[in-house]
């Protein structure tokens, strides 16, 4: 044998020994989803004898991540085949590895061969999953207009106003969806013919050389509007167009919205809208389920102006509107994984938010503002009420309020903020630091007998209450937020207006009783408290109302309205107690069959098992002391029915109810249990309109919710007697 052929068959041996014959290198392949910002695959090398796969792992410096060969794997997306790692190479399966100060790490992993013909491959760990990973030479395809000018384009007038977004399937321009209809050729540029619904657009698209594209709408004159980049809005500081008188009973808005990027392998499919009407004391809980393209849109009552958010897995997305307003939100599912990534906060500073809609300003305002500030400041109130006097921690809070408002008036003049959003902000922070003033003096009620300390024998003075002499209690603003609720109910039940009920005496009836506690109420708002008559105050009115309501005969309601609104000026506040008592004069159906929706479908079925029985369903959460607590105290009413025809039914959802957590709290728990996915109790909550637990329904025979205000003045044992009787 020649020395050539035995230098070749040694190159071939040791070629093919080390697996380099045929080996394919991908750098940074490209992938079409994934639901973690954690994990990415910075590389791929494929040979005949392995597949090594590098995992860069971007997270908080300090925290640790670990991979075991159990939930480490590639997978097959055509079949489902999977391939766990042969072994990983410098570091130990299950070992904690710390991530460094650089935020950045990358491990290797070797797994065996792939197919050859294999074009893409799933990546998985754990709950993190990483879709369609490219195996293949990545090739330029030609591109239409629609993929030239793909993304959101801003106005160049200063404002970085979002005014068109060109997507692969639809537009998004006048705060409206438009579906394509038509491209066609014109000079150097395009023809647009869009249709929604009943509404059809023609767009004139020119793109320039430096990157800028002129648009004209409906033979309009073309202006000049620049690519998205990462700044948020930095508008003028004019106010946006909607007026400031905003209060409309039984309003609505509608919110709609696009996650570029979403894909139905997400690990979930709708989100919630926790709605809430303050005055009122209701709950609106409302799904928003995201269709497969990554649109939303949905329609929310809203009286008031109002800071909310909708929940989505991991995230929360804000937005701000008004009665009888439709806002468009853009969010870019890449920016949406950092909440992934930041585990050890809320993270606020997403960067892609985009609004649409005569909010849009204000909208983007607030998301500045919460991401250059912390609204929230979680004081310690167990370790405070023994340490600190009531008027030392007033000073405290008003301190943070100081520090908070000079803050605001920083990024005011970096942003522009409008004059609405500064009013907005300032409302909102003077609601929460006014709220925990009160819950302060509140929570010194708990430990008052448990202990000796010189601290809580302090006496909570007129003067330690002056501070809501400085808050904008006249200012509608003061609801416009999710947790506006907690200064309202704090306020109502303040110890001076508590005074109030231990000393009203025995009124001969609940009207009586209203008008008495409702002339020492007035008297110690404006004695007391110092205060003048104002919107909140009647707020106050409004919810003791509500809840006078509730508990009492429907023949009484219009005699309690005029006893507690009485000197109610608001033409809001008016409104809205006479809808309530015509809504509790009309006489309502005992019980309610559940209704042809998403949610009644899944109660119907979860409840299916059960018919012709009566239901006392609980709806509950590992997390929540109170309904633990719930849970405990009724066992000796469980023991009375039981063998009857009753069933005690207990759901709770798994996300708030952890499965380690759930099952040690409900082994010895009488009663059937359900630990449903969140996005069914989601419906749940809609359905049955409730925000917070715990949270009690009971079902007749016939499979129908019962309306316990038809059984005013029964104990809860004699209405299961009367249920069970029919």
């Amino acid at each position: 044998m020649s020395m050539k052929r035995i230098i070749l068959l040694s190159v071939i041996t040791f070629l093919l020994v080390n697996g380099l014959l045929g080996q394919r290198i991908i750098e940074s392949p490209a992938y079409e989803f994934r639901t973690t910002g954690r994990y990415s695959v910075g590389r791929i090398e494929l040979a005949d004898q392995y597949t090594k796969v590098w995992i860069v792992n971007q997270y908080i410096p300090g925290w640790w991540v670990l991979f075991t060969p159990e939930n480490l794997y590639l997978e097959n997306p055509g079949t489902g085949e999977k391939y766990h790692p042969v072994r990983a190479e410098g570091l130990e399966w299950g070992q904690q590895l710390v991530t460094p100060s650089s935020g950045i790490d990358t491990f290797l992993f070797v797994f065996p061969p792939l197919p050859h013909n294999l074009k893409t491959i799933n990546c998985m760990e754990g709950i993190r999953h990483i879709y369609g990973i490219s195996l293949m030479e990545e090739k330029q395809n030609s591109r239409d207009i629609r993929q030239q000018i793909e993304g959101n384009w801003l106005a160049t007038d200063g404002s970085n106003r979002w005014a068109y977004g060109f997507y692969k399937d639809f537009v998004i321009a006048n705060n409206c969806f438009w579906n394509y209809e038509s491209l066609k050729k014109k000079g150097k540029g395009w023809l647009i013919r869009l249709k929604s619904g009943d509404k059809q657009c023609e767009l004139s698209v020119m793109p320039q050389k430096d990157g800028t594209c002129r648009i004209g709408a409906d033979k309009q004159e073309p202006m000049l509007f620049q690519s998205e980049n990462s700044a948020m809005e930095l508008a003028s500081g004019e106010d946006s167009s909607m007026p400031d008188v905003f209060l409309c009973p039984e309003g609505k808005a509608h919110i709609q919205g696009y996650i570029h990027g979403y894909d139905p392998r997400a690990q979930f499919k709708s989100g919630l809208i926790y709605c809430s009407n303050i005055v009122t004391n209701e709950s609106f809980p409302t799904v928003v389920e995201v269709m497969p393209d990554g649109r939303f849109s949905v329609d929310i009552p809203l009286d008031y102006p109002s800071i909310n958010y909708i929940s989505f897995d991991r995230s929360n997305l804000p937005f701000y509107a008004e009665p009888g307003d439709t806002l468009t939100l853009f969010m870019e599912w890449e920016d949406w994984l950092q909440s992934d990534r930041f585990r050890d906060r809320e993270f606020k500073d997403y960067r892609s938010f985009r609004f649409m809609g005569s909010g849009a300003k204000e909208n983007a305002d607030l998301v500045k503002a919460r991401a250059g500030m912390d609204f929230y400041k979680n004081f310690d109130f167990g370790k405070l009420v023994h340490e600190v006097s009531p008027l030392e921690f007033r000073k405290q809070a008003l301190d943070f309020l100081q520090n908070q408002l000079q803050m605001l008036d920083s990024l005011k003049r970096l942003y522009h903020f409008s004059p609405k959003s500064v009013r907005l902000l300032e409302a909102y922070l003077k609601n929460n630091v006014a709220a925990n003033i009160l819950d302060f003096a509140s929570m010194r009620k708990y430990f008052k007998e448990e202990e000796a300390n010189e601290i809580l024998k302090i006496p909570i003075t007129e003067e330690y209450y002056d501070f809501l002499q400085q808050m904008p209690l006249d200012n509608p603003y003061m609801l416009a937020f999710s947790g506006a609720w907690v200064f309202f109910n704090r306020f109502e039940f303040a110890e001076p207006f508590m005074q109030c009920r231990k000393t009203m005496g025995s009124p001969k009836d609940m009207v009586e009783g209203a008008k008495i506690l409702w002339h020492l109420s007035d008297s110690v708002y404006a004695h007391y408290f110092k205060l003048k008559p104002g919107f909140c105050y009647e707020v106050l009115k409004a919810r003791s109302l509500a809840n006078y309501l509730e508990y009492s005969d429907a023949a009484m309601a219009g005699e309690l309205a005029d006893a507690i609104l009485q000197g109610v000026k608001d033409p809001y506040i008016r409104a809205v107690g006479k809808r309530m008592v015509e809504q509790r004069t009309v006489a309502s159906p005992c019980s309610t069959p559940l209704p042809d929706s998403k949610g009644g479908a899944i109660f119907r079925k979860l409840i299916g098992p059960y018919r012709g029985k009566v239901i006392f369903v609980d709806f509950w959460a590992t997390t929540c002391g109170p309904c633990r607590a719930g849970i405990t105290g009724m066992a000796s009413l469980r023991e009375k029915y039981a063998g009857k025809d009753i069933v005690f039914l207990f759901i709770t959802d798994e996300k708030s109810s952890p499965l380690g957590d759930y099952n040690n709290f409900m082994t010895n728990v009488k009663g059937e249990k359900l630990r449903i996915p969140e996005a069914d109790y989601n419906y749940l909550q809609e359905l049955l309109r409730f925000s917070s637990i715990p949270h009690y329904e009971i079902i007749n025979k016939k499979g129908e919710v019962v309306n316990i205000q038809c059984m005013y003045g029964l104990s809860q044992e004699a209405i299961f007697d009367k249920l069970l009787q029919e």
